[in-house]
């Protein structure tokens, strides 16, 4: 999904969810067995909170996920 300059990207492999979000700040990401969320920006890699968008959601715009 492309909201202005946010891209989200989403993918399921063996009930694995693996969420990226890519963006003027840097790369967040995150997948639904862990309870962390990772960004990556020219300051490094560390943990951080965010939200994503549920893209297997059939209202994306109500399925939001806070970090998984």
């Amino acid at each position: 999904m492309q909201q202005n300059q946010r891209i989200e990207v989403q993918t399921i492999q063996d009930e694995l969810l693996k969420t990226a979000k890519i963006w003027p700040r840097g790369i967040s990401f995150t997948s639904n067995f862990s309870s962390l969320v990772y960004l990556v920006d020219p300051a490094g890699t560390r943990s951080t909170s965010d939200t994503f968008h549920n893209l297997y959601s059939k209202d994306i715009a109500q399925g939001e996920t806070s970090g998984q």
